[in-house]
C-alpha cells in the first residue's frame, strides 16, 4: 500500500469527522479551527469557513 493511498485515506477520514462534528453543533461564528492530532503525533490545524452550514472550505 503506498504511503499517499494511506494519507489520502486519513485526509477523507480527518474531512467527515470534522463535517460531521461542524454539523451537530450550532455555529456562532463562521470560522472554525479544528485540530487533530496528524500521523507524526504533532497537533495539526484546519481553519475552515463554514459556507450555509453544509460545505466547508479548508484554508
Amino acid at each position: 500500500m503506498s504511503a499517499n493511498k494511506c494519507e489520502h485515506g486519513q485526509k477523507v477520514k480527518v474531512e467527515k469527522t470534522v463535517a460531521l462534528t461542524l454539523k451537530l453543533r450550532p455555529i456562532r461564528q463562521p470560522w472554525h479551527t479544528v485540530c487533530y492530532m496528524d500521523k507524526h503525533r504533532r497537533e495539526s490545524c484546519l481553519r475552515m469557513l463554514s459556507v450555509s452550514n453544509r460545505r466547508l472550505l479548508v484554508l
